[in-house]
């Protein structure tokens, strides 16, 4: 212990030594031994050290890591309260931003609100951290939805960031939807989210998300706020009801036929049919008997006749209705419920080769 010490305090001096002889901008002795430290003790909480460096004039920005990460960063992501403050002090970069890593860029408020570092968040919005989103790194206030931290979101909140944007990203309020925040969600409804935004890229509306990831107060927070029941994903053109159906999330799939949602509306996915697929015909394949119970009495058409390619490598296909396709894939629950209720499978070879 008194020999780590030792060695520190022969090397602050050192530092110390050559930056006397340095100009005004950033010695590089003193950069270096902050990034010597930081990347070895990850937990940097050695405050006077630190500030002893960056007196030196350590450059506070220096990467610290193959993650590019500075030690703004890396202190917000440990909740080292003083050393952020310490280094923002310093002239840090507020807005620095890390290399492509773990699917995007971040910035120390990234890292902050991932972890729910109430308190580093509120340093950093009030030194004035950006709202917008930094080259990959998301924007703020969809991170703050996603991680569900109910205070800092509120923090970020009040700064009025924009709420729906058309970029590869996800807006709060989808963000919300697919993490299944509903208190979230109610604030950026009565924020002025749009309820049935979708961004360019992440083409499905929040209800789509909440209905496919199962979350049943968000859907009925949106449904209350208005949101399109059969609104469609760009790319699949699945719908709510779609989605529900094929997780298997009986009572959502009652919430949106209560909403008036359309049972025989179909995706341009090709899951069963290639020409796309019903929400009866999904709710089949997978099994969800309630599922099959609660569309057919919704009006759903369990005689409609699903064209699908036999998985045997041949490259035909056959004919199926809703009781055909449980017969195929083994339900024999929704089999028996289908035939009770006067639905007997169907199956016939239609002789068409599967496309390339």
């Amino acid at each position: 212990m008194h020999t780590q010490h030792n060695i520190k305090t022969i090397l602050l001096f050192l530092v110390l030594l050559c930056s006397s002889l340095s100009g005004c901008s950033y010695d590089t002795s003193a950069s270096n031994e902050l990034k010597r430290y930081i990347h070895r003790d990850m937990s940097i909480d050695d405050y006077k050290y630190i500030e002893a460096l960056l007196k030196a004039r350590a450059d506070p920005d220096i990467v610290a890591n193959a993650n590019e990460e500075t030690l703004l960063h890396i202190a917000a992501s440990h909740h080292q309260t003083e050393i952020v403050q310490l280094t923002l002090k310093h002239g840090a970069n507020i807005n620095a931003v890390t290399g492509y890593y773990s699917g995007n860029n971040a910035t120390p408020l990234t890292f902050a609100l991932r972890k729910g570092h109430v308190q580093i968040v509120r340093i950093l919005l009030e030194a004035g951290a950006s709202l917008e989103a930094i080259e990959t790194a998301p924007y703020p206030i969809a991170t703050a939805a996603k991680h569900g931290n109910m205070e800092a979101f509120k923090m970020v909140l009040a700064k009025k960031p924009k709420l729906d944007y058309k970029d590869d990203y996800y807006t709060p309020l989808q963000e919300a939807a697919i993490n299944g925040h509903d208190k979230i969600a109610s604030l950026l409804l009565s924020s002025g989210a749009n309820v049935d935004f979708m961004t360019d890229v992440r083409a499905c509306t929040p209800l789509n998300y909440a209905a496919e990831y199962g979350h049943l107060e968000v859907t009925k927070i949106l449904l209350a706020a208005g949101a399109n029941v059969d609104a469609r994903c760009v790319n699949t053109q699945q719908t709510p009801l779609i989605f529900a159906a094929e997780r298997g999330h009986s009572e959502i799939v009652r919430a949106l036929i209560e909403a008036k949602a359309d049972v025989s509306l179909r995706s341009n996915d090709t899951l069963i049919d290639n020409d796309g697929d019903l929400a009866i015909w999904d709710a089949a394949r997978e099994g969800h008997l309630e599922i099959v119970q609660s569309l057919l009495t919704a009006g759903a058409d369990a005689n409609k006749l699903v064209t699908g390619f036999i998985d045997d490598g041949s490259g035909s296909s056959a004919q199926y209705n809703t009781a055909g396709i449980a017969l195929e894939r083994g339900h024999s629950n929704v089999v028996s419920f289908l035939e009770q209720a006067g639905y007997k499978p169907q199956k016939s070879d239609v002789n068409i080769k599967k496309s390339n």
